[in-house]
């Protein structure tokens, strides 16, 4: 556990969204794990996707549909957010554009974090006629040759994955690259 604890947080910190599978007799080594590393106290809910245990035994049908049941819990995690039920999800769209643009902050905030840690700050800075305009300030990279931040297309591409569902109105993202 310690180990794909580890790797998720080493991803996440490249600006890979990632999310942990495991059987839940595990639950106490992943809290431990959490701790050991230093991890923030959410880290387990915010990341782990739990099973029921045994899963080695099952057939692969069983497994998709073990996988299938737990297909919106995954990509809620990986998209930053919490799990709701889609019922819930369709009215919570935000009103207007400084609650949009808050709400796009907000689906953002997990990536934001990964790229301060590498030495850019992404700041998304308005919402008009759906374009979601920002920029990318590029200070010292803690990688020597700055693969450690995704290519600007790529990060633009990422955002609209993770605020589109969050804002319907959104037709495009647009970052502005600042190197300093």
């Amino acid at each position: 556990m310690s180990c794909c604890m580890r790797d998720a947080v080493t991803l996440e910190a490249r600006g890979i969204p990632t999310v942990i599978i495991v059987n839940d007799v595990f639950k106490p080594i992943a809290h431990g794990t959490k701790v050991l590393l230093g991890l923030p106290d959410d880290y387990v809910d915010r990341n782990v996707v739990w099973l029921p245990h045994p899963t080695s035994n099952l057939t692969k049908e069983a497994a998709e549909r073990l996988i299938d049941e737990r297909i919106d819990e995954i990509r809620a995690k990986l998209m930053g957010r919490p799990h709701v039920a889609k019922a819930a999800a369709a009215g919570a769209r935000p009103s207007g554009n400084g609650d949009a643009l808050a709400a796009a902050r907000a689906a953002v905030s997990g990536l934001a974090d990964s790229l301060r840690s590498d030495g850019a700050h992404l700041e998304l800075e308005t919402l008009d006629d759906g374009v979601l305009s920002g920029s990318l300030r590029i200070g010292e990279l803690t990688c020597e040759d700055g693969s450690c931040i995704l290519p600007t297309e790529q990060l633009e591409r990422m955002i609209d994955a993770l605020v589109r569902p969050k804002i319907a109105a959104l037709k495009a993202v647009a970052l502005r690259e600042v190197r300093s």
